[in-house]
């Protein structure tokens, strides 16, 4: 085990090198492995923190194969309405800088794309959906149509959905849908910072 993985560890600058890559690049790897608790950081140096998880890890990212048949792109869906874009663009960029791979329509689409299928594309990558349920939400057909399409995908009994409610209360959720104020919630009135842990702890392998 310990030629794949040495003990002593290895500084971030050590990283950088032997993988030649970008430090943003390299440190948003890094905090994906930490979410997953596969490393963790002691005395300035990464080291392993769980070799069983390390190994399953590996396998999965070296098996063209995966259990769907089709590579995941995205994380994380982002389903909103535009008029919410002032919460929903923070959000998005902190998940980012955690290392999280995340579908937000005004980073992916561009100039002359199609609407429709560049999100079906979206929807059917990513593995997790984060809904922003608000006022705004209930009143526009498209993000309930995309709505739609990840509860589709809970079919099987895999969680999917991860709802934030913004600017509205349970009560209000429930007149809207009973079932998606069964799902307990992240609220953005408790902080970005909250609603980040919220979402790691949600998807977190384990």
């Amino acid at each position: 085990m310990d030629e794949y993985y040495p003990n002593k560890g290895l500084s971030f600058t050590d990283l950088v090198v032997s993988v030649d890559a970008k430090e943003s690049l390299v440190e948003k790897g890094l905090n994906r492995l930490q979410v997953r608790q596969i490393i963790k950081y002691e005395a300035g140096v990464f080291k392993i923190a769980d070799y069983d998880k390390a190994d399953e890890y590996l396998n999965k990212i070296l098996t063209p194969i995966t259990k769907n048949s089709t590579k995941l792109q995205y994380d994380l869906f982002i389903c909103h309405a535009s008029e919410d874009k002032d919460i929903v663009k923070p959000l998005v960029n902190r998940l980012e800088e955690k290392g999280f791979r995340v579908w937000y329509d005004e980073y992916v689409i561009k100039l002359g794309d199609s609407l429709r299928r560049t999100i079906d594309k979206g929807l059917a990558s990513s593995r997790f959906g984060i809904v922003i349920l608000s006022p705004h939400f209930f009143k526009k057909e498209w993000p309930q149509k995309e709505l739609d399409a990840l509860a589709e995908k809970e079919i099987n009994g895999e969680k999917v959905i991860l709802p934030i409610w913004h600017n509205i209360t349970k009560k209000e959720v429930a007149q809207k849908s009973p079932l998606l104020a069964t799902l307990y919630a992240a609220k953005t009135e408790d902080g970005l910072e909250q609603v980040v842990n919220m979402i790691i702890k949600a998807i977190q392998v384990d």
